[in-house]
């Protein structure tokens, strides 16, 4: 048996120093969620690394995950409905 260990790192604020965390890990992948500035994060840190994997929060419309996709990220995760608004309808 093979095993294969991936780490993340979960980045959620522009104030952190995204250079710094992002060169000075040994992640695998980032992971993305910073609620509305999530694209604005994605966006800063394919400028510090192209080619870092990314997965990102997309949020809960089409729209947003599109912006999250064009900003860079190689996968995104999508925000389900709620229950509340799943049983409205």
């Amino acid at each position: 048996m093979i095993l294969i260990f991936l780490l993340f790192l979960t980045i959620v604020s522009l104030n952190e120093d995204l250079e710094k965390r992002m060169l000075h890990t040994k992640a695998n992948i980032i992971n993305v969620s910073g609620g509305k500035d999530t694209v604005k994060i994605v966006k800063k840190l394919r400028e510090i690394d192209p080619n870092f994997p990314i997965i990102a929060t997309g949020g809960p419309t089409e729209e947003t995950v599109r912006e999250v996709i064009q900003a860079g990220a190689n996968a995104v995760t999508f925000t389900p409905p709620t229950n509340g608004e799943i049983f409205k309808e």
